[in-house]
């Protein structure tokens, strides 16, 4: 997979271009008017229902390169027949198994939403042994990963960067950004999502500084980091020459931006870096796990104190919930053993 490569088969169709058949029935179920019928759908909280239209998306567009007709009923579209070409374009892509079995848990859940007097029982059947190769697959994985992995990996990658990014190539390279920003800046996800330039985002003599006040934070405590020079390089490249790319009206002076301009909500940078990382690491991750990487990295090289003060905690045992130095030191001893 190119990294900032915009491959065709890959898309999922945004809502805006659903077939009317298939967009109007889901915000129907999606609705929360207490006149309307209750659906499931209607509590899906916001990431939830973001990533189920992405899902859906998905199909859609499989769908489109099946050259099927997308002018008949959604239900009549989902055919045992589909869905096994479906599986099998995906596992052509090399998808993992956890995001196979998410792809088609997501094709369920908007099938019964959509055409809720459908019986989707054998959809729900086909995805079972999915949900056990999957929950193999990631059995026993650790929830973080080797900070050094990481940085590495995004500096690789940022670095790769063609010097002028089309514009639908530019959402990868500032999600890689985010990446190396949360690695080395380990702030929580609400903070990261309401950045802005000039007023957590600022410049002072010269260098970048991430400025917290108390009311932003968890634990109402003041917050002041550095940005690495090695980071700032490339945050300098997608503030002077993407972000300006995206921004419209609608940006403000927000730091990350989706292709149409708006600032990023939490949950959709949650959900990017989680399919990010799943493709480069092999472990689904969101920005909270990243902390947990930075926090063990940390303790293990120079201390839990300074692991406290990075992460922003009050005390060094709440630091230590988020280490994970002592299966850190496990496997490195493992991989010496077995080198």
């Amino acid at each position: 997979m190119s990294r900032f490569g915009d491959h065709a088969s890959r898309r999922c169709l945004k809502m805006a271009s659903w077939p009317a058949q298939d967009r109007e029935p889901y915000l129907r179920a999606i609705s929360t008017d207490p006149l309307s019928n209750p659906s499931a759908a209607a509590d899906w909280r916001p990431a939830t229902r973001h990533k189920n239209e992405r899902g859906y998306g998905r199909w859609l567009t499989f769908l489109l390169g099946q050259e099927c007709d997308l002018g008949a009923s959604p239900a009549s579209r989902v055919t045992p027949a589909n869905v096994d070409s479906y599986i099998g374009e995906l596992q052509a892509q090399g998808v993992k198994e956890y995001t196979l079995r998410n792809r088609l848990m997501e094709l369920y859940s908007m099938m019964s939403s959509i055409a809720p007097d459908e019986s989707w029982s054998w959809l729900r059947t086909l995805i079972n042994p999915f949900d056990r190769r999957a929950a193999k697959a990631t059995k026993g994985k650790a929830r973080f990963l080797e900070l050094a992995v990481v940085v590495k990996a995004c500096e690789q990658a940022l670095a790769s960067a063609d010097s002028k990014l089309h514009r639908q190539a530019i959402p990868a390279y500032r999600n890689w950004l985010i990446i190396y920003f949360l690695a080395l800046i380990p702030i929580r996800l609400g903070n990261l999502s309401s950045l802005e330039i000039g007023r957590q985002l600022i410049v002072l003599n010269g260098e970048w500084l991430v400025r917290l006040q108390a009311d932003e934070t968890k634990n109402a405590r003041e917050y002041s980091a550095p940005v690495p020079r090695k980071l700032a390089i490339y945050l300098e490249r997608y503030l002077a020459k993407m972000r300006p790319v995206l921004a419209n009206s609608a940006s403000g002076s927000a730091a990350w931006l989706g292709l149409g301009g708006k600032p990023l909500a939490a949950h959709t940078i949650h959900i990017a870096l989680r399919e990010l990382t799943e493709w480069n690491f092999g472990t689904a991750l969101g920005p909270h796990s990243l902390r947990h990487s930075f926090a063990t990295f940390t303790a293990e090289t120079v201390g839990i104190d300074c692991a406290r003060a990075g992460m922003g905690h009050d005390s060094s045992r709440r630091t230590q919930g988020y280490n994970h130095a002592s299966t850190l030191s496990a496997s490195i001893k493992h991989n010496d053993l077995i080198a």
